[in-house]
C-alpha cells in the first residue's frame, strides 16, 4: 500500500522515488500517531462520533473495501475486453482452464449482488 502513494509522488508530482517514499512515510506516521492518540491521550479526537482509529477502520472495512470490490467486479466483468481477462485467467494461454466461463458468470452476476447485499447490510438497510 505504501507503493501507491510513493508512485503517485514520483509519477504525478515528479519527485524522486526517495523523496516520494519519505513524504508517504511521514504522512502514514502522522495518521498512525493521531489514530493511536485518539484511543488514549486524546479521546476527544473523533470524527462522526468515533475515535479516529475507529473511523479509519470503518471507512476502509465497511465502505472502501466493498465499493472497491464491486468496482473491480464491474470493470473486469463488463468493461475489460474478454480476451484480456481470459489471457490473465489462463496465464496468457499457458494453462488451460475449463472454468473460465463459470468465473466470468460469477464475476459479472453473483459477486456484484453479494457485494451489494454486504454493503447494504453493513449500512443497516438490510
Amino acid at each position: 500500500m505504501h507503493e501507491i502513494g510513493t508512485a503517485f509522488f514520483h509519477e504525478e508530482l515528479h519527485c524522486s522515488r526517495r523523496i516520494g517514499a519519505t513524504i508517504e512515510t511521514v504522512i502514514c506516521c502522522i495518521i498512525a500517531i493521531l489514530c493511536a492518540l485518539s484511543c488514549g491521550a486524546y479521546k476527544g479526537l473523533s470524527i462522526a462520533g468515533r475515535t479516529l482509529l475507529d473511523f479509519c477502520d470503518f471507512l476502509t472495512a465497511q465502505i472502501l473495501m466493498p465499493v472497491g470490490a464491486l468496482a473491480t467486479c464491474l470493470l473486469i466483468g463488463w468493461f475489460v475486453p474478454k480476451r484480456i481477462v481470459r489471457d490473465e485467467f489462463t496465464n496468457r494461454g499457458t494453462t488451460w482452464v475449463k472454468v473460465y466461463g463459470i468465473f466470468l458468470f460469477i464475476v459479472r452476476f453473483v459477486c456484484p449482488v453479494c457485494l451489494i447485499a454486504v454493503f447494504l447490510h453493513q449500512a443497516g438497510v438490510v
